[in-house]
């Protein structure tokens, strides 16, 4: 049985032996690389040790000015193609209170391609396809992690000028920005401070193509996980998916994977699977020999996940919820406007397919 086992862990892991590096990643599309038709009607600054940069970002009230009417803020973070930005509002739409006591924010995180299809301003932060849902640096103007984002705009959240009465935040994320807060939940500076300013702050992580794991276990189709073998696939044991090695500059270091583990099992999480997002041959699924270790399609993926994130030792209860949304496949819109979406991202109502930690 154990050789089964074993066998299977290695077949996961050669599935993708020999393919190009373009197909690494979620990237694989080539309408990732495509310019946006759209630049969001706002703009954030970012700075941090790295130097400055600025961002588009939507946001649904003048947060320049006190807004004491709002309780919750939900920041919803667009897929890897950086044009499907309209989600969090539709979903707002379908709650009567969010128009009294919520903001919404969608920042937009270019690549080359869209500052100069558009004309930007030089200051126009940009990333590489892959890099910003990693957390990175950007290309340009200045080296800044696109996990700086998500720390400036939780300052200006927790700006008590601002937002007085500010009582909870809910970082959402579909696809590829599934990914960036999934990782950003491990080792994102900004946490702690939402978590200092006694504010409640829930992370939706939507369908991702992958996961970054603590350590080398990779699922079994047989049940249970054992050690990928990195000699096979040598970014399976590496970041974006392993936090083993190759962590981005904006990582503290020196970093323990186990505690960041630890730390990361103690933030509400709900992860928000499509029961129809099970196609293997997606063309935005990660295809790599390090994305097929962690399962055929998206929603495998995250069951083994939350499998995993379930029985890693941890301080603290699991808090950790999945929330499966029944006939829906790759779609933000649907995933967030569902009565499970609705309920992960404004506690409207409850999810009736919530799934049971095992």
């Amino acid at each position: 049985m154990a050789k089964a086992l074993i066998k299977y862990a290695l077949t996961a892991l050669l599935l993708c032996t020999g393919l190009a590096g373009a197909q690494a990643q979620e990237s694989g599309s080539s309408a990732a690389r495509k310019a946006v038709p759209k630049i969001q009607d706002g703009w954030l600054d970012v700075r941090a040790g790295e130097g400055q940069g600025r961002l588009p970002i939507h946001v649904s009230r003048d947060w320049s000015q006190a807004q004491p009417a709002v309780r919750r803020a939900l920041i919803v973070v667009h897929g890897i193609t950086r044009d499907d930005l309209l989600a969090g509002e539709r979903a707002a739409a379908k709650v009567p209170s969010a128009a009294d006591d919520a903001i919404i924010i969608t920042p937009q995180f270019l690549i080359a391609e869209d500052v100069a299809a558009h004309q930007l301003p030089e200051l126009t932060l940009r990333w590489g396809v892959d890099d910003w849902k990693a957390g990175f640096k950007a290309q340009a103007p200045a080296p800044l992690s696109a996990y700086a984002v998500m720390d400036a705009i939780f300052a200006r959240l927790l700006d008590r000028q601002l937002f007085p009465n500010l009582q909870s935040i809910v970082l959402a994320g579909h696809s590829a920005g599934g990914q960036y807060l999934q990782r950003y939940a491990l080792f994102g500076q900004g946490s702690a401070l939402v978590d200092q300013a006694g504010v409640r702050l829930r992370y939706v992580v939507a369908n991702p193509s992958s996961y970054a794991y603590a350590n080398d276990l990779r699922p079994l189709a047989a049940g249970g996980f054992a050690a990928a073998d990195a000699s096979q696939c040598e970014r399976v044991d590496r970041w974006p998916y392993s936090l083993s090695a190759n962590l981005p500059a904006y990582a503290r270091k020196p970093l323990d994977p186990a505690a960041l583990m630890r730390r990361y099992l103690a933030h509400d999480v709900i992860y928000l699977l499509g029961e129809e997002d099970k196609d293997p041959h997606h063309p935005q699924l990660d295809k790599s020999c390090a994305g097929e270790a962690q399962g055929d399609s998206r929603l495998q993926r995250g069951r083994y996940y939350f499998a995993y994130a379930a029985q890693f030792p941890r301080d603290a209860a699991f808090k950790q919820r999945l929330f499966i949304v029944p006939g829906v496949a790759h779609n933000s819109t649907r995933m967030f406007g569902s009565s499970c979406g609705l309920a992960a991202l404004f506690d409207e109502g409850r999810c009736t397919t919530e799934v049971a930690a095992p």
